[in-house]
């Protein structure tokens, strides 16, 4: 880590005892790739999800229509 004043707080917390674990682990941290159309894909499913939460589709047709929204978006 390079910027000293993001981990002042940190650093100064007693907890966790060997925190040189924690750096060392952030060394092969794996992160997600960025997925073009990430965001429109996460709005068809939160859109679904929500009507499915409202009572307004079964579970099932919400999650079979997130699916078709986020393969259409994939291409």
């Amino acid at each position: 880590m390079s910027n000293q004043s993001v981990l002042a707080g940190y650093l100064k917390d007693p907890k966790p005892a060997n925190r040189q674990a924690v750096f060392d682990s952030l060394k092969s941290i794996a992160l997600p790739p960025v997925i073009k159309r990430q965001q429109e894909m996460q709005d068809a499913v939160t859109q679904e999800l929500s009507n499915a939460a409202a009572g307004r589709t079964s579970v099932e047709e919400a999650l079979t229509a997130a699916a078709a929204k986020v393969d259409e978006l994939l291409g």
